[in-house]
């Protein structure tokens, strides 16, 4: 016997949660798509205009910025969407606010430190790969990641409440078609890859500041309350999806890192236009599945 023949009314939560993953796993394809094309016009365009050594040196720091990003984030970035999503569940307002407090705190400390060192010593990391061109691409670096890490923790945040619009919204669209934007315009001045490596902080800071509005809008509506930091309870989870976010995500970028140390600027270009070809056959699991 069906529940409309023993007259219960069906639930409608579940209806509503599958059309809510419909719709975020849409926004979330349609914004990888952007994204990966984005990114694919960014390597084309170096490549056409300053050749393939350009688009070797430039996928090195790239790859740097990637890796160090996702070091700094010490895995928040699951953590935060995880908690802020069960504690806004649970009305626990102080919770909420906690979590965003120490997930994006920890998140600046460590991006802070890291392009510290990053930025002292340059010199001793171009040496490492035999290219003095590279320290002053290595500084910039430095300065993009403090806002990229603080970008990518804010907005996973802001996943919490249900809601791909910000992540997909900033980060997939607006963060690769702004590095784009940046990337052709310093181009056209006539930086050469300079420019194109300084479009990279210029986009993380742009970036970083409207997912700085995006998450502050989000917690106006949270009760005000003293925040509460279950720090050992979000530590221990995101220890482990930061393990597991290493040996995936991580392990694709250092395989550059270390090529970029083997083998000529032109060599490394080749394999990073392959290589972005190669990601545009599987970019869409990775929306589906967030």
């Amino acid at each position: 016997m069906s529940s409309a023949d023993r007259g219960v009314q069906p639930s409608s939560s579940g209806s509503s949660d599958v059309g809510r993953m419909a719709r975020g796993g849409g926004l979330n394809l349609m914004g990888a798509v952007v994204g990966q094309a984005a990114l694919l016009g960014v390597i084309t365009l170096i490549g056409h205009t300053l050749g393939t050594a350009a688009v070797g040196r430039y996928s090195v720091l790239y790859a740097m910025l990637t890796l160090l990003s996702l070091l700094s984030l010490a895995g928040f970035r699951a953590g935060l969407t995880r908690f802020v999503a069960i504690f806004l569940a649970d009305d626990d307002s102080s919770r909420v606010r906690g979590t965003i407090r120490l997930g994006v705190g920890v998140t600046i400390g460590a991006s802070l430190v890291i392009s510290t060192a990053l930025a002292l010593f340059a010199p001793t990391v171009a040496h490492l790969y035999d290219n003095p061109a590279l320290e002053s691409g290595i500084r910039w670096i430095a300065l993009a990641l403090p806002a990229a890490s603080f970008a990518d923790a804010a907005l996973a945040a802001t996943q919490g409440w249900r809601s791909q619009r910000e992540f997909a919204l900033i980060g997939r669209i607006g963060d690769p078609l702004g590095l784009l934007a940046f990337t052709a315009l310093f181009i056209s001045l006539g930086w050469g890859v300079d420019g194109a490596i300084i479009a990279l902080p210029a986009s993380a800071w742009a970036t970083a500041i409207v997912a700085a509005f995006a998450l502050a809008r989000r917690v106006r509506r949270v009760p005000a309350a003293r925040a509460i930091m279950p720090a050992r309870r979000i530590f221990s989870f995101s220890m482990v999806s930061w393990g597991s976010a290493l040996a995936q995500t991580g392990l694709v970028w250092a395989g550059t890192l270390v090529l970029g140390a083997m083998a000529s600027e032109e060599d490394v270009g080749v394999f990073s236009i392959a290589a972005r070809l190669v990601s545009l056959a599987v970019f869409v699991m990775a929306p589906i599945i967030n």
